[in-house]
């Protein structure tokens, strides 16, 4: 009893220190096939409020979701993400993995990750399932600016013998 007691109360801790970093955190219980939601951003609260109500599973939720609130062109990526048996299949061998999509967030598409990962050990099959999202538009975009910059430094070192990048703002 004491046991489970402890249990509990570190994986509340778990979930606590989790909840400050993702918006949005759920969890899908692999055995019993229950699931929960655990903190949900205003945003989309605002967007599935009715959604959860009109829908008997999480899993349904996150469908109409996706049809209503993901970028048409990102759309086919989270619905063939979207049941247990894939992502059982992408943690077999994994804590985790992530997916980045663009979200409608009021009138604006931003880039969000999307992340599953299990509370058990990397090579155990999924029992317990947590999925969170986090607003990464910012520093998805940074990414992408920092790889189409390097690309281009690329290119051009095939043209000229030296290549400097020099950031205008800072002058570095």
């Amino acid at each position: 009893q004491m046991d489970i007691q402890t249990k509990l109360k570190r994986n509340l801790e778990i979930i606590d220190i989790l909840s400050e970093a993702y918006s949005s955190l759920f969890y899908f219980n692999f055995e019993d096939g229950s699931s929960g939601v655990i903190t949900v951003s205003s945003e989309l609260k605002d967007s599935i409020t009715g959604l959860i109500a009109s829908c008997e599973k999480l899993e349904d939720v996150f469908k109409v979701f996706v049809l209503e609130q993901v970028h048409p062109d990102d759309r086919d990526l989270l619905l063939g993400i979207a049941s247990r048996s894939f992502v059982a299949k992408q943690l077999t061998h994994q804590k985790r993995f992530t997916v980045v999509f663009r979200h409608l967030y009021g009138s604006e598409y931003k880039y969000t990750r999307l992340v599953f990962a299990k509370a058990e050990a990397v090579n155990a099959p999924p029992k317990l399932v947590a999925v969170g999202f986090v607003e990464v538009d910012a520093q998805y975009k940074a990414e992408m600016e920092h790889q189409e910059n390097m690309e281009r430094i690329v290119s051009l070192s095939d043209q000229f013998e030296t290549v400097y990048d020099v950031n205008i703002d800072t002058g570095l």
